[in-house]
């Protein structure tokens, strides 16, 4: 009570007097030993160990710190690390002056002298700062993905919000992983070793134009030679069934030589939960798909580089991935009369003994001419992909009287494909007077082998049906020239424009069908950047491209893949190419807001859309080009780091989708509407030493229409906490995902009469306990490069 009634009779002293111990401040500014300003320092005030009031220096390095009189421990630090201490006394406001820290020091691999602002806006690209965020220090490269403005990540897909799943780049180079391969690759990497992230959501003409989603390139920090560091990784996650990964990378320099290692392997399964409800006229079918898919993978990378002399650079990366997800499934359907009684079961039990396989080489040649930039870069590459499957299926008809039980089909659903991809690239960049010129040329060549075998083993023996059973040969060749300019044209103006010329040959050989398809087209592929900047506060930015998406290989082929007796999925050789015209607006203030507006069209559209038969009861997923989509929207990104214990990153985004449908190819109400999405992560210090780190994590999409699909509201709650211990090089992680079960919605559609709803549960809510560590010099020190045949991949689906 004493207490409380001295700091009363104070504050009752100060509202009479202004002479009296009122609050007072303590203002300076933090420079470098070059007297440049250092921004986004913590700054606290302490006594004891007792903090009384902490600040960030703003982007002019300037701090200010309101506290009562008395004594106290100024100590100005940096992701932990002290950079200045002072003890300090004062009766009144005092001012510091010019505060020189000891950037000196390398904290992991960030010379705080070079920090640069949270978000930067460049003519082509949105630039996130990750060595600046609070959220992302001391997680991992998934992490800083998740808090990127304009990304969202959710179980194995990384996507632009508003647009599907992208590629991703380490240092200008494409990666060729996708799906889990990727997320596990990207939870190796430290955030603490990434520099940036560059978020470019209209790829310019120097990158192939495969692709409607954009991409992003994480940049690693540049450290010194001789050097070197390990990172261990160890996690269990807890789903329906347990899962084990174990994962670690290491990194090398010195002197010519730059050496990177990356090896993981996952252990475990995931249960899959599909519901359907297929209202026919008269007979109503809702069914239950129950699978275990295993997620057992081996993945392996190795890259090295070696610098002939200080402007030339050889090297190659290999990378080679492993997988065996079997799939054991059973599917229900009741089947029900119009009075909604239960007139029979049908049941398929099956088991898919799958295999595969991936490796990819890159060869490449890097030669500087001079200081100016003027660049040559050769890549050479092969990629091979290969996919053994092996299905056994049964279906039952259950009756539900006495009737005996019937076996409706009993076979074996075999497939092999093989997929070869050769490409070589060449960029070159070179700067002049009047701008900066950049230009290329690519050639990729590509076979497939695809064959499937169908036997009927409803006799006990395997039987081969020639009807079901293909071999389907595919080949496609594609050349690419490019040309972009880009200049300054005043200190605010800065433009851009490129065109990209891609010419593609493709032949399809069914032998069942006996028929061959080729495809030969030519297109140009126009970009264009305009941005304003005004004195670093404000930026604004135009940007026009134009993309294609070419169909994966796998959709092509005419097989047909049976899930049950009534559903089987068929591939479309006449599949066509989309195209997709993209413009987009940007406005960014200071380092804190960004807004986006943008407009798509998307023509010759393509998908796999259901087929049901009211009088068969049978349905088939087939692949059409089907669609023109009108798709408009309005993102806001809002980065919230008033406290320097607090960051919260929130993006909100409102769209509008207007399909219009082919009548020739589907019959089915064209959908169009209004949809909203919204995110956000917040990461909170619990402790004055910033080793205790908690964050939640909320995201919610409402009810919307697109294409031909109607999906419901869902939403997901995350919470995770991170413990740093021993120089916070050991870092223990605990998190739980999806708490509330509610992240899968409700897809329904119309077709040829009949409305079907379709729910998938991918295990979403899970738990998850990790374990990394990390040891050597702290010096950052080897450059990533990645595959130049990552479109050919992702359409391989590896």
């Amino acid at each position: 009570m004493k207490k409380w009634r001295n700091q009363l009779v104070i504050l009752s002293l100060g509202l009479l007097s202004h002479k009296s111990v009122a609050q007072h401040s303590i203002s300076g500014k933090c420079i470098d030993q070059a007297h440049r300003p250092v921004p986004y320092l913590d700054v606290i005030a302490s006594r004891g160990d007792r903090i009384a009031r902490g600040t960030l220096t703003d982007s002019a390095g300037v701090f200010r710190l309101a506290l009562p009189d008395g004594s106290y421990t100024l100590s100005v630090t940096f992701l932990g690390k002290k950079l200045f201490e002072k003890q300090i006394a004062f009766t009144q406001s005092l001012q510091l002056g010019a505060i020189q820290v000891n950037t000196d020091m390398q904290l992991k691999g960030v010379v705080v002298s070079t920090r640069k602002k949270l978000i930067e806006q460049k003519v082509d690209r949105l630039v996130f700062n990750v060595a600046n965020s609070l959220a992302a220090a001391g997680g991992d490269a998934l992490d800083a993905l998740r808090i990127t403005p304009g990304l969202r990540v959710q179980n194995d897909q990384i996507s632009m919000i508003g647009k599907g799943s992208l590629r991703v780049m380490v240092d200008g180079r494409i990666l060729p992983l996708s799906g889990s391969d990727l997320t596990d690759y990207l939870q190796s990497i430290s955030a603490d070793d990434i520099e940036r992230i560059e978020v470019v959501t209209t790829p310019p003409a120097r990158y192939e134009a495969e692709g409607d989603s954009g991409l992003i390139n994480i940049i690693y920090k540049k450290g010194r030679k001789n050097a070197w560091n390990a990172n261990l990784k160890s996690s269990y996650l807890q789903t329906t069934y347990p899962a084990y990964v174990l994962g670690g990378t290491f990194s090398y320099r010195k002197n010519k030589l730059s050496l990177w290692l990356h090896a993981s392997a996952k252990t475990g399964a995931e249960a899959v939960i599909e519901k359907y409800h297929i209202r026919y006229p008269t007979q109503p079918w809702i069914g239950r798909d129950e699978r275990k898919d295993k997620k057992d993978y081996l993945s392996n990378r190795v890259a090295l580089d070696y610098s002939l002399s200080e402007k030339t650079t050889i090297g190659f990366q290999y990378l080679c991935s492993m997988r065996n997800p079997d799939i054991r499934d059973q599917t229900t359907f009741g089947v029900y009369n119009t009075s909604g009684a239960l007139d029979s079961l049908i049941q398929t039990r099956g088991f898919n003994d799958k295999k595969g396989d991936n490796q990819a080489l890159n060869g490449h040649y890097v030669q500087t001419w001079d200081t100016t930039g003027k660049k040559l870069s050769i890549d050479l590459d092969y990629f091979k992909h290969h996919q053994t499957q092996d299905r056994h299926f049964i279906s039952r008809n259950y009756p539900p009287d006495d009737r005996p039980m019937e076996t409706v089909l009993s076979a074996e659903n075999a497939s092999e494909q093989d997929i070869d991809n050769y490409s070589a690239k060449l960029d070159i960049t070179y700067p002049t007077r009047w701008a900066r010129l950049s230009y290329g040329a690519k050639a990729s060549f590509t076979d497939s082998d695809n064959a499937v075998d169908f036997f009927n083993t409803l006799s006990g023996k395997p039987v081969r049906d020639p009807e079901q059973s293909d071999r389907f040969e595919y080949r496609e060749n594609t050349q690419a020239l490019y040309f972009s300019a880009s200049k300054k044209l005043s200190d605010r103006w800065e433009a851009q424009l490129g065109l990209r010329l891609e010419n593609t040959q493709t032949q399809g050989i069914s032998t069942r069908l006996d028929q061959s398809h080729k495809n030969d087209y030519s297109r140009l592929f126009p970009t264009c950047y305009l941005t304003h900047d005004r004195h670093g506060n404000q930026a604004f930015s135009l940007r026009y491209s134009r993309r294609i998406e070419r169909p994966p290989y796998w959709r092509l082929n005419p097989f047909r893949w049976y899930m049950s007796a009534s559903v089987y999925a068929e591939g479309n050789p006449y599949l066509q190419p989309s195209f997709t015209d993209n413009i987009e607006f940007s406005h960014s203030w200071k380092d804190a807001l960004i807004t986006r507006a943008s407009c798509s069209i998307t023509h010759d559209g393509f998908n796999r859309i259901p087929e049901p038969d009211d009088e068969t009861k049978k349905q088939v997923w087939i692949d059409k080009n089907y669609y023109t989509r009108y798709h408009y929207s309005l993102s806001v990104s809002h980065i919230f780091k008033k406290y320097s214990w607090w960051q919260s990153y929130n993006q909100a985004y409102l769209y509008y989708n207007r399909s219009e449908l082919d009548r020739k190819e589907v019959d089915m109400p064209e959908q169009g509407g209004l949809g909203f999405y919204m995110h956000t992560n917040n990461s909170l210090l619990l402790n004055a030493a910033h080793t205790w780190q908690a964050e939640v994590d909320f995201w919610y999409r409402a009810s919307n229409q697109s294409d031909i699909f109607e999906e419901d509201a869902s939403y997901s709650l995350d919470l995770a906490c991170k413990l740093f211990l021993l120089d916070k090089r050991l870092q223990l992680s605990l998190g739980t995902y999806d708490i509330f079960k509610t992240s899968s919605a409700d897809y329904t559609t119309r077709t040829n009469g009949i409305e079907q709803t379709l729910n998938s549960y991918f295990d979403n809510r899970y738990f998850v306990l990790s374990l990394r560590f990390k040891f050597g010099n702290d010096k950052i020190a080897v450059k990533q490069r990645a595959f130049g045949s990552q479109s050919e991949k992702e359409r391989a689906g590896g």
